[in-house]
This record gives structure tokens, sequence and C-alpha cells, in this order.
């Protein structure tokens, strides 16, 4: 009775609910005892369930009947019963109806169907572009700052379940913050157990060996000497060239070679270089 308005249009009774407030003191006890009896025997005298609607006209001039808006004008009391059985069935009401009902539901929108769908779109047009379609029976979904009904509702549009934060993907914690050392030392742990685990099985190859090409039996690292001796034989290739078009040691080209790659090495690989 006191969450209902003071200015509410009164019903049949014409007992507004202000008359009801004001005169609480004298009126509580039988009010009280009235309600009581209606949740006990589930009997209700039919002069408290009497309506009066009235037509609230809502132009200046109406000349049909939807020219008007009706409202029902319910007695007090009734209204103090139906607010009560509103907020009983609230607490249990998103148990009882199913989740494709997304209206009149507390916490339920129908905004949220809308998203879903487009999820659902999302994710087969994801699929369809890609090749890659989504395995409910390898995929989870973690929710933050989402109702339980969003929640219940997406997992079951998607048909996969769903777990609790905080999570690791490949031994690295999804979180909001920077990471720091400690967030990384399960990982570094595990690689460090699964190298001390392999022991003396470790298997025991020179380097000339490790360097060798795959098709010959072996890993393919590259030998980084041989690497280089290779882009100087190259460099030499190119200075032997320009020596040849430029026919002078003391050339342009030959200078500039000599300050990008130095002299001693040119030397080295070009025999002759800066003798007269």
């Amino acid at each position: 009775m006191k969450g209902m308005k003071k200015d509410k249009t009164p019903g049949p009774d014409e007992f507004t609910s202000e008359f009801y407030k004001d005169a609480w003191p004298t009126i509580r006890s039988t009010v009280i005892e009235v309600v009581k009896t209606f949740f006990a025997t589930s009997d209700m005298p039919k002069f408290f369930n009497s309506t009066t609607i009235a037509f609230i006209p809502k132009v200046q001039s109406p000349k049909s009947m939807g020219d008007f808006r009706s409202i029902s004008c319910c007695n007090s009391i009734y209204k103090c019963i139906t607010t009560i059985l509103a907020n009983r069935l609230n607490v249990t009401l998103s148990e009882v109806v199913g989740l494709q009902q997304t209206t009149y539901v507390p916490g339920r929108s129908i905004v949220d169907d809308i998203l879903l769908m487009m999820v659902q779109k999302v994710l087969a047009m994801f699929g369809d572009l890609s090749g890659l379609y989504l395995n409910p029976n390898k995929s989870t979904c973690y929710f933050a700052g989402e109702s339980q009904h969003v929640e219940d509702r997406l997992c079951s549009l998607l048909g996969i379940s769903a777990a609790k934060l905080p999570v690791r993907y490949l031994g690295i914690p999804f979180t909001t913050k920077k990471l720091g050392p400690q967030d990384y030392r399960a990982l570094i742990d595990k690689v460090k157990m699964k190298v001390e685990s392999w022991g003396s099985y470790l298997p025991k190859v020179s380097w000339k060996q490790a360097t060798l090409e795959k098709d010959e039996g072996s890993l393919g690292i590259k030998d980084v000497f041989n690497w280089n001796r290779a882009c100087m034989e190259s460099i030499s290739g190119i200075c032997v060239a320009g020596r040849r078009l430029c026919g002078s040691n003391g050339s342009i080209f030959l200078g500039l070679m000599v300050k990008v790659f130095g002299g001693l090495m040119l030397k080295v690989l070009i025999p002759g270089l800066g003798e007269n």
C-alpha cells in the first residue's frame, strides 16, 4: 500500500490510495487481515475485483473510438493484492518462463534476441568465408558483466557450454591488465620440466651435421659463417663487375664500395685492389 501513488484514479469503491495512507493507523489491522485471508483461502469478494472502465479523449474533438484511450480503475485493495502477487512472481518468473520469451520478464529484453541472432549470423558468415566453422564440442563461452539470462540464451542458441574466468590459453592467462613475470611463471616452469625430462635422451649431433639441409636428414639450421661468406661472395661479384665497367682502381664506384664494406674486406675479395 505504501508503494502506491496517491493521485491515482479511484475504483468503484471511490477510495483512493491516499485515503488508505492517511487513515492507515485506524484501518491497518483490517486491511492486513483482508489481504491475509485472500492468500490463505484464494477467495476474493467480487466487489474487490470490480473495475470501472473510463475513456479518456486523445484529441481535442473525438469522433470515433480510436480517438479515446481506455483506462481501468481498480479498487485499492485489489491493487494491493495484485502488487504482492507480481512481486512474488518476479523472483521465480525467469525460472519458469522459457528462454524463448525475452519480454515481460525481469532481466530480459527483446533487444537480446536481436543481438544473439546477429552473433549467430556473423559466426555463420565467418565459417562460409574462411571454412572454419564453430565446433560446439570444442568451444566454450566466457562472459563478463552479462546477466544470467543473456549467458543462458547465448549458450542455448549456439549449443555450447559456459565457463568461468580466469582462463589460460597456451599457458598464458586472459586478463585486461598488463601481464607480469608471475603470469608467465606457470608456462616457464612447464617448459623447464619438459626439457629436464629429456635428460640423457638428447641426441648428440655436431654443428656441422645440424646445419645440413633437411633433405639430407638434418635440421636445416643456417650456418651464420657460411651464410655471411655467401653474401660477401655475391658482393664481390658486384664489385668485380663494377671494376671492369669503370676500368680504374680509383673509380668513384670502388671508392664507394670501400666506404660501405671496408677496404680490408674488399682487398681480400678483389685481389689487386688499390695497386698501381
